[in-house]
């Protein structure tokens, strides 16, 4: 009977339940945790939160990811520039990430996951731009002034171009996606049929009409970052006369985001943390550390590139060729460049040489920028000590007895420059170097001048 009573009591309370439960649905569209909805984004702190998101993957991290790891994804392309040209071997171990060795010596296809992880981060890049601008035009009227959303609009503007920009640089003629392409428009097939350059052109165009020269923030683009990149796509594509009065545009009058003249500044402080957004600085994808994201805000693609000793002590990859240490060699009365016999022969260095067996180093003329560039043995790395050798090195077998040193920190600044076990930093990397305008500028004019010498004979 007890039992019988407890039973009719549970069934009532059910009832109860069902009851309340079937007259009141509001637990189904119960709006999910942890999500933004519209209505959170379209104003100026939301717009612009998606706008500082686009800006986060120019560095690669945080798109779908490949198998292989971020390092595929990385803004410094060391997998698809560096080992894939002779600047750099791939480093570490033979067996040691077997699809990049595929890249370097040029048996790579399409299956090769270090693409597969490229092009989902810069499509990602792409998607978060277009996400600001659909945002942005859901925007009501006076919830923003005219001239923040048309600065917010240019720059993801900007983003979306150089996220193509970086896509053409691998594959040429890619999909191009804007605002307007969408999953609930029906239009997401987006074909690769046409020529991509003019649509990043007008991309850049817009950009650098309507971005101001000067931001609060230094990392964000201004006019002439966009102009920059419009005198490279020119470059690109060998349109030298339209790229010639950007260039010297650019060169009388750009500035960076802090309103300082572009200029050269001494090399090695163009790849020191601690004196990074220089004069020369034309634009930068930004690092962070020590911001409490536990480091995934600094290089983190690039932190397989440091010494099996020395700072970090991992993992050996992206180590500088023999073909890049002698394009250094210099001639002991001019002091220029060997322009044709600088690879007839090595440089003086310690292959198969043991760290503990005595070595001096290489005493022909060099570029002294050779040093700022490559770890050699004999020489200091930055303030790490003496480089010695090979006992630095992960296997010179396999890659050679140099170290790369661009995106390595100082010693003396690692606690504020570096993160976890210092393999990741806050060192920027730097897309467009006032640097390369100037070099842009003398090709352009050297392209010209020989095209129409040889019309004229």
């Amino acid at each position: 009977m007890k039992i019988s009573s407890v039973l009719i009591s549970a069934f009532i309370g059910f009832c109860l339940l069902f009851s309340t439960l079937a007259c009141n649905k509001s637990f189904l569209t119960k709006e999910p945790q942890g999500l933004l909805s519209e209505e959170n984004l379209t104003n100026k702190a939301g717009v612009n939160g998606l706008l500082v998101g686009a800006y986060s993957l120019l560095d690669g991290v945080g798109g779908p990811g490949a198998v292989v790891g971020v390092w595929s994804q990385s803004i410094s392309n060391w997998t698809f520039g560096g080992v894939a040209s002779d600047d750099a071997h791939k480093g570490s171990e033979y067996g040691d990430q077997t699809d990049l060795e595929l890249i370097e010596n040029y048996t790579a296809t399409a299956v090769n996951p270090y693409f597969d992880g490229k092009w989902g981060a810069l499509y990602t890049g792409v998607q978060r731009a277009n996400d600001v601008l659909r945002v942005l035009d859901k925007i009501k009227e006076g919830v923003i002034s005219d001239e923040e959303a048309l600065q917010i609009r240019a720059e993801a503007v900007f983003l979306r171009a150089v996220f193509h920009f970086e896509a053409a640089k691998l594959w040429l003629n890619v999909p191009y996606v804007t605002d307007s392409i969408s999953f609930e428009n029906g239009n997401y097939q987006v074909p690769n049929t046409e020529p991509v350059w003019p649509k990043i052109e007008a991309d850049l165009m817009y950009a650098a009409t309507n971005l101001t020269e000067t931001k609060s923030e230094i990392g964000r683009a201004n006019s002439w970052a966009a102009k920059s990149f419009l005198a490279k796509a020119y470059m690109y594509q060998h349109k030298f006369q339209e790229a010639k009065p950007l260039l010297a545009d650019i060169i009388q009058h750009g500035v960076n985001p802090a309103g300082e003249k572009y200029d050269l500044v001494r090399y090695s402080d163009n790849f020191n943390p601690s004196t990074k957004n220089s004069a020369e600085s034309v634009f930068a994808v930004q690092m962070s550390v020590n911001d409490n994201s536990g480091g995934a805000n600094g290089n983190l693609a690039d932190q397989l590139n440091y010494g099996a000793g020395g700072p970090a002590n991992c993992c050996g990859f992206y180590q500088p060729s023999f073909s890049l240490v002698n394009s250094f060699k210099t001639d002991p009365i001019t002091g220029l460049p060997l322009l044709d016999t600088w690879n007839d022969s090595d440089i003086k260095n310690d292959q198969s040489i043991a760290s503990s067996s005595p070595f001096e180093p290489y005493t022909g003329t060099l570029d002294p920028r050779i040093d700022w560039t490559v770890g050699r043995r004999g020489i200091p790395y930055l303030d790490w000590g003496i480089m010695p050798g090979a006992s630095w090195i992960v296997s010179q077998a396999a890659a050679g007895p140099y170290l790369p040193i661009k995106h390595i920190y100082y010693k003396a600044k690692r606690s504020t420059t570096s993160e976890g076990g210092g393999n990741v930093n806050s060192n920027n990397y730097t897309m467009i170097r006032f640097a390369d305008i100037l070099l842009w500028a003398a090709e352009q004019k050297w392209r010209s001048d020989h095209c129409r010498t040889r019309r004229i004979m």
